[in-house]
C-alpha cells in the first residue's frame, strides 16, 4: 500500500509517499500542468491513499481520485495545524506532517458530502439568486410606481 501526504495548492502539490511493504519515503514536487496529475496517480500501484487538507480548490482533486478509484481524506486544517509544533510552514514539511499524521492513523478526517448532494446544493443556490433578483426587481418597480403616484 502507497500512503501519500499531499500539500495541495492551485499550481503544483508537494507530495511525500510512503511505501507500506518497502517503508521507502519519497518526496517530490508535482506541477499542474495537462495531464500531469493524472498520469502520476494512475501509475501508482493499488492500493492507494492520499490525504490532504481542506482547501476551497479541492474538489477537482477529490474527484479526480475518486474517479482513480484512490482513497482521499481530506483533512480539518485547524487540528493539523495544531498537531505540529513548529509554527513555520513549508510545503515539503506540510505533506511530511499529513503523511505522518496518516501513517500514525491520527489524521483529522473531516466528513464530505457526495456529489449528488453538491449538486443539489448548487441548484438551491442558484435557485436561491434567481429568488432573489426577482424579489430585487419586483421591490425597484413597486418603488418606482409609488414614487410616480402610482398603486
Amino acid at each position: 500500500m502507497r500512503i501519500i501526504g499531499c500539500d495541495l495548492h492551485a499550481r503544483q502539490q508537494t507530495l511525500a509517499m510512503l511505501d507500506a511493504t518497502t517503508g521507502e519515503v519519497v518526496n517530490r514536487a508535482l506541477e499542474h500542468e495537462g495531464n500531469n496529475v493524472r498520469e502520476s496517480y494512475s501509475n501508482l500501484a493499488k492500493p492507494v491513499r492520499v490525504g490532504i487538507e481542506a482547501t476551497g480548490s479541492m474538489q477537482w482533486f477529490v474527484n479526480l481520485m475518486e474517479e482513480l478509484g484512490i482513497e482521499c481524506l481530506v483533512g480539518h486544517p485547524a487540528e493539523i495545524r495544531a498537531a505540529e509544533p513548529r509554527k513555520q510552514k513549508h510545503d515539503r514539511r506540510d505533506a511530511d506532517l499529513l503523511l505522518s499524521l496518516l501513517v500514525q492513523e491520527r489524521f483529522p478526517a473531516i466528513w464530505l458530502p457526495t456529489k449528488e448532494l453538491m449538486d443539489l446544493r448548487a441548484l438551491l443556490r442558484h435557485r436561491h439568486q434567481w429568488v432573489r433578483l426577482r424579489v430585487k426587481i419586483q421591490n425597484g418597480l413597486q418603488a418606482i410606481a409609488l414614487a410616480h403616484g402610482l398603486r
